[in-house]
């Protein structure tokens, strides 16, 4: 099935790729088993170019790194960012010993998704997530926590 044969998102209005690109493996950090930016960067451009608008990430995937390269990807090229839906799992604890490091409350929640949606020009941010560009409705596109859809 091709990746511009665009399926709803739940009850949610958006037209995605029916598969989804899983960015857990990008990046080299410790005790992660990814690959390198360069690598990433390739694997991402040869699926927004063959029609793939579907993009799943999380805060914890690669100890961060993975967002990072995904915003610093689309910072670099203009334009492509508002033709993508970029869910992002926030509840990691990115900082061991701190209690409120991570989950689902307002309080770890909200830097968390405005960190990697930051890099892809956030217009909004709530305490469950931040929208982003252009997408349906017309002129909002969600960078949320996959697991509110």
């Amino acid at each position: 099935m091709p990746l511009d044969h665009y399926v709803t998102l739940g009850r949610s209005g958006l037209r995605v790729s029916p598969f989804a690109l899983g960015a857990m493996t990008f990046g080299e950090d410790p005790g992660a088993a990814g690959c390198s930016v360069e690598e990433s960067e390739k694997i991402l451009a040869t699926y927004l170019d063959r029609g793939g608008n579907f993009i799943d990430t999380a805060n914890f995937y690669t100890n961060g790194h993975s967002e990072k390269i995904l915003g610093d990807f689309f910072a670099a090229h203009p334009g492509r960012r508002e033709h993508v839906v970029l869910a992002s799992k926030f509840f990691g604890n990115m900082f061991p010993g701190d209690p409120n490091g991570g989950g689902a409350a307002a309080a770890p929640s909200s830097p968390s998704c405005t960190r990697p949606c930051a890099a892809c020009a956030p217009t909004t941010s709530t305490s469950t997530g931040c929208t982003s560009g252009t997408a349906t409705p017309p002129s909002r596109r969600p960078c949320a926590p996959s697991t509110t859809w």
